[in-house]
């Protein structure tokens, strides 16, 4: 058995994975108990938090010899999921892409919603999304940091959503300064909340049910 040490970019998944299991093993195991409460949720660790993950059992499966054997490992459940607006906040539907994370390339195009859907390695850290020139606009690029994002109790974590979701562009200092403040009284103004840029429990839950996973 071991004790794991979050650094960042790390999640349950990508831990897990590193020692060979499945990530609802590492999660639920008794000994994460006090991690689970206190982070709510497998993706969004912070470094220095203390993951347990048990030894590893081998497992025997008896097969025929001069054969050939196919074996299948379980797929993992991870997806990037990310949305395109224009600057009116309206989705941007059919839009083509490509998306490299790590060095695996991808192409499509968003969906009727503007939403982008893949799958991603549990051990993947970066991807970079381009969308090609469209007439007179041109090409969009965007380098994303995966498995980065703090927990919403986190300062830090809250100003990333806030900047994700385009409302902040400050640095992630973890500080309640006033570029910080005036993201806070634009987001509680737009969601018809008290502007008071204090981060309040309303403010919190509505900016983690506005940026979702």
């Amino acid at each position: 058995m071991a004790k794991h040490v979050v650094r960042a970019g790390d999640c349950i998944e990508s831990i897990a994975d590193a020692h060979g299991f499945y990530w609802e093993v590492v999660w639920n195991h008794p000994n994460n108990a006090a991690l689970r409460k206190l982070r709510g949720d497998p993706v969004t660790l912070v470094p220095g938090d203390e993951v347990f993950v048990p030894p590893l059992r081998p497992k025997t499966v008896e097969c025929a010899t001069e054969a050939r054997h196919t074996f299948r490992r379980k797929g993992v459940p991870s997806k990037l999921r990310v949305q395109l607006l224009d600057l009116a906040g309206r989705p941007r539907g059919g839009v083509d892409y490509a998306l490299t994370i790590e060095s695996d390339e991808r192409a499509g195009s968003t969906d009727g919603d503007g939403w982008i859907d893949e799958w991603l390695p549990p051990r993947a850290r970066k991807a970079t999304l381009k969308i090609p020139p469209r007439g007179d606009e041109p090409e969009e690029t965007y380098e994303l940091e995966i498995g980065h994002l703090r927990p919403a109790d986190d300062l830090e974590g809250i100003q990333a959503r806030l900047r994700n979701l385009g409302w902040y562009e400050g640095p992630l200092n973890g500080e309640l300064d006033g570029p910080t403040a005036e993201a806070l009284q634009a987001v509680q103004a737009a969601e018809g909340l008290v502007p008071t840029g204090e981060l309040d429990d309303d403010t919190r839950s509505r900016l983690r049910d506005a940026y979702g996973g």
